[in-house]
């Protein structure tokens, strides 16, 4: 499936972070990346992001399926995954602390 957007996140540290946005149901190639689960929604002519989830893998291709997280995407309505490709596994680890922190997700509070 083909890109649908762009979303920009801001972490604690008051970096900035560019994501791609694709369906939910996308599947990916073998990257290393930062993502994002979202509930992307239209308000006043605008598409915005409710972040529901944020994580890091070293495979997209293999993240997604029976991901322990799925019931609460469900519960959240999230219909899209931003990603962030980075190899560096700290920086993926350490962006992704970054933005947990800021944000403080849903379904990154949420128990298995």
């Amino acid at each position: 499936m083909k890109k649908i957007g762009k979303l920009t996140l801001k972490g604690d540290s008051d970096a900035e972070y560019a994501f791609d946005v694709y369906p939910h149901n996308t599947e990916f190639k073998d990257h290393p990346a930062v993502y994002c689960y979202t509930n992307r929604y239209q308000k006043d002519g605008k598409w915005k992001h409710k972040l529901v989830y944020l994580g890091h893998t070293d495979d997209l291709s293999t993240e997604f399926y029976e991901h322990p997280h799925q019931d609460c995407f469900k519960q959240h309505n999230a219909n899209c995954i931003g990603i962030h490709v980075q190899d560096a596994e700290k920086t993926r680890a350490s962006i992704q602390h970054d933005l947990v922190s800021f944000y403080n997700p849903s379904c990154n509070q949420h128990k298995k």
